[in-house]
């Protein structure tokens, strides 16, 4: 069988585990393979709660923010930070909280060094909380999908330090910023800090369905045997694909052509931005990601004008991404030359 394999165990799963762990920071010690994004973000949702009932806590607490995406199936809608794509669900779990995202325009540098712990303190007292007891995970990406808008640094410290001491887990959702796309093999890595679990996908196998949560020895093995499993999980054709995609990705330099190839794109991008300032007014992202954020003088979004622009770069055969929003994405192949690169720009 080459794509349903449940929880048999094959050659090609075993030597894809053992390298992936071996090329990934050390605090990943085993890892559990599946098939999208959304089931990856519902298992992290679910070791956070195993691990906060380890330590007795009495509720599930599980802190999100704003303007985040964790996925389609109702868990990850759950932690998604927009209320209309949640509201189909008819209810919202008591014990998932959602904090405001610390928007560049909204939050100066010197509000940011006590926006995480100023927004959680009016959290706790509105709930009656108390985080040593209610609170058991946060969820964070890594940047923030619709415009590859970053955290502040100093903003992910205060929220890792938090989560240390009340003995919180923090979970990095990287399906978008996974496997060498930001100029480092994992978008965490820009903060300078290190999560308790890890949610890849996408970059993770470049096309073959395949996802990955990663943490430690202690958290993958708080499940019973047999309650973590999938229909197509970890079969030989997706297990093939991510060890030869990772391999390909630190052999052939890819992260590095991402990391340089970047600054050459930010800075293309912030000419156009110079050129068009009444319409593009930030541009966001690191490595070969970025986001463009269009709004006019009295700052509403110009959503229309992200759909005439993108159809227009197709039309010209330039492949851009409208997120529905008031902005546009790009992220090209990490295997993309200067001269493609250059042409694409110019194109835009």
């Amino acid at each position: 069988p080459l794509m349903h394999t449940y929880t048999y165990p094959s050659k090609e799963r075993a030597e894809y585990l053992e390298y992936l762990i071996e090329q990934t920071p050390a605090q990943f010690e085993k890892a559990y393979l599946i098939s999208s994004g959304t089931e990856a973000t519902e298992t992290a949702l679910k070791l956070m709660r195993m691990h906060g009932k380890k330590l007795e806590k009495r509720k599930g607490g599980i802190i999100c923010f704003d303007g985040a995406f964790h996925g389609r199936t109702m868990g990850a809608q759950m932690m998604t930070g927009d209320l209309s794509a949640r509201d189909w669900i008819g209810y919202q779990d008591p014990n998932i909280h959602h904090l405001p995202f610390p928007y560049p325009w909204e939050v100066n540098r010197e509000q940011v060094q006590n926006f995480f712990n100023n927004k959680i303190e009016i959290l706790l007292r509105q709930k009656s909380l108390d985080p040593n007891k209610d609170l058991c995970g946060i969820m964070m990406e890594a940047f923030q999908g619709w415009g590859a808008i970053f955290y502040p640094e100093d903003f992910v410290h205060e929220v890792i330090s938090y989560a240390r001491e009340k003995e919180i887990l923090v979970a990095f959702d990287e399906m978008q910023s996974g496997f060498g796309r930001t100029g480092q093999l994992f978008g965490y890595m820009h903060y300078g800090i290190e999560p308790d679990i890890l949610c890849c996908g996408k970059g993770a196998s470049s096309g073959i369905p395949l996802s990955i949560v990663m943490s430690s020895k202690e958290v993958m093995d708080l499940p019973d045997v047999g309650s973590m499993s999938s229909t197509h999980s970890a079969n030989p054709i997706s297990c093939v694909a991510g060890h030869e995609n990772l391999r390909t990705i630190l052999d052939d330099g890819l992260i590095e052509n991402s990391k340089n190839l970047g600054y050459l794109l930010h800075q293309e991008l912030n000419n156009i931005k110079e050129e068009f300032g009444d319409h593009c007014k930030h541009i966001f992202g690191k490595g070969l990601l970025a986001g463009l954020v269009f709004t006019n003088s009295a700052g509403n979004p110009l959503t229309s004008l992200c759909d005439n622009i993108s159809e227009k770069a197709f039309q010209r055969g330039l492949l851009i991404v409208h997120t529905g929003r008031e902005s546009i994405k790009i992220a090209p192949p990490l295997c993309i030359t200067k001269d493609a690169l250059l042409e694409g720009i110019s194109v835009l």
